[in-house]
């Protein structure tokens, strides 16, 4: 099987336990399968989604195994389940550290603190065990654990714009802008948001970050609020706040490639707003952003691809004259 084949089967794969465990959780809190559709729509036209889910990196695995603590936590028989505690802080621990929240904090809330701090620990033993033999199958693989090298990207920016990435870019892009970077003497197209948004002003876009922070504001109330054995809102709550703070220490950075790990937990807050009473019009409103998002992040999304795709053109053309030139000499 070709690499690109290989991996457009890896991603669909992925992108379909992705969606199937979002759905699940959306049943979970909504309890009504045409809401759950509604709000998987959401997600799969969201910008997080549709630039990332297809894309070769780890992120779009990340978000899928954040997601394995909060199943665990909405099913009452294995909640309270030692075992399975620990097979969620392994999975959500394994590709990105800062995911390891997600574990940290769903069995803090089942199991306490001191039991959760004993899950942890066996954790790390287990991943370290893995780490190890994945060091020698591939002697270049970094330390999971290595702090020191994550400083290096951790450049905190104001909370404005960190909140614009975190809450609105992730769900619909004002503009990307493509553009070119080095890394160790080799150059790859780059997608960075604009800073400035005076340079891209669009009212609809506006418009749709109103409607959608109205829709997380009321939902992130209600899941704050939400109580009983199934009860998966408050730990999707802090979650959620865990990761904006997170952003914000990252924040100078590009971070955008990133999104596609809490955009699945913003819906699901947004979602808690059908236990509310104004459930008649939030559900119109979330298919509006749905049907209004989608066209336009893939189209942006099309846009990104042609101007990557024209780049390797570019760096084969520039490979082959140098081969050229070589040969010559």
């Amino acid at each position: 099987m070709e690499k690109i084949t290989a991996f457009s089967l890896m991603a669909a794969i992925n992108a379909g336990m992705l969606i199937i465990a979002t759905y699940y959780l959306l049943y979970a809190i909504t309890k009504r399968h045409l809401d759950s559709l509604i709000f998987i729509s959401l997600l799969v036209s969201s910008g997080s989604f549709v630039f990332w889910a297809h894309i070769p990196e780890s992120f779009a695995f990340g978000a899928t195994t954040i997601l394995v603590p909060f199943l665990i936590l909405s099913v009452p028989m294995l909640r309270s389940n030692h075992h399975w505690h620990l097979v969620a802080n392994i999975v959500s621990l394994s590709l990105t550290t800062t995911n390891w929240m997600a574990g940290l904090a769903s069995t803090s809330y089942s199991l306490g603190i001191k039991n959760a701090a004993v899950v942890a620990a066996k954790a790390l033993v287990v991943v370290a065990a893995i780490w190890s033999v994945q060091k020698f199958l591939f002697p270049s693989a970094g330390f999971f654990l290595d702090l020191v090298e994550e400083q290096r990207y951790i450049r905190p920016a104001n909370w404005p714009f960190a909140m614009r990435q975190f809450v609105f870019d992730s769900f619909s892009p004002l503009a990307v802008q493509e553009g070119i970077a080095t890394w160790k003497e080799r150059t790859y197209p780059t997608l960075r948001l604009s800073s400035d948004v005076s340079q891209s002003i669009n009212v609809s876009v506006f418009a749709a970050w109103g409607v959608w922070l109205s829709i997380l504001c009321y939902g992130f109330y209600h899941a704050c609020r939400e109580r009983g054995e199934r009860s998966v809102g408050p730990v999707l709550a802090l979650f959620v706040c865990g990761q904006f703070v997170l952003h914000c220490l990252y924040g100078t950075s590009e971070t955008f490639i990133y999104s596609l790990h809490w955009m699945p937990t913003l819906v699901m807050i947004a979602a808690f707003g059908t236990r509310g009473k104004a459930r008649t019009f939030l559900l119109p409103l979330v298919l509006c952003l749905a049907v209004y998002s989608a066209p336009r992040n893939y189209e942006m999304r099309a846009e990104t691809i042609h101007a990557a795709e024209g780049f390797q053109q570019h760096v084969l053309q520039a490979r082959a004259e140098k081969q050229l030139k070589q040969s010559e000499e």
